[in-house]
């Protein structure tokens, strides 16, 4: 008796927690950070450009909700938004006064999470552009890990319905 107790205990646990990660990891797929980020100075106008790769399916509830702007580590500018324009990217130009040599840093956060930054040097060519990738934990290792705890749930059902 208790011996079945405890299998059927069991067994509840792995299901729960079967439920627990399949429910979940669209949450974690669905928010997700930025992928990259392009800067582009133009000196003689003083106008940067930011652009930040954000591919969502829902630009009213998930965007970039802030983009700060620091000019040589000091910040310049911070621009909080309520909306992406588009369902694949974000951009704003900002007016930035910036001499030759003057390092432009801009960092970028999700409503949902997740950020992206990236730094330019002011150069006095016409237009200066950079463009960096996000490193963070790719989604692709979330439905891996997924995968794997299923698949260890299922060795513990089984191993424990063998007793």
């Amino acid at each position: 008796m208790i011996q079945g107790n405890f299998k059927a205990r069991l067994i509840i646990m792995a299901g729960v927690l079967s439920l627990l990660v399949m429910t979940s990891s669209p949450l974690l797929v669905a928010a997700h950070s930025p992928a990259s980020m392009s800067l582009d100075y133009d000196f003689g106008s003083q106008i940067l450009t930011v652009t930040i790769s954000h591919t969502v399916t829902n630009p009213a509830s998930h965007y970039i909700e802030n983009i700060t702007v620091y000019k040589n580590d000091v910040k310049v500018e911070s621009r909080l938004y309520s909306s992406q324009a588009d369902s694949t990217t974000a951009s704003d130009t900002i007016s930035i006064t910036a001499e030759n040599g003057d390092e432009l840093r801009v960092w970028a956060e999700c409503v949902q999470g997740g950020t992206v930054q990236n730094t330019i040097t002011v150069s006095d060519v016409s237009t200066t552009t950079t463009t960096t990738t996000n490193g963070d934990f790719p989604t692709t290792m979330v439905i891996l890990l997924a995968v794997v705890v299923l698949g260890l749930v299922a060795v513990l059902v089984k191993f424990i319905w063998r007793r």
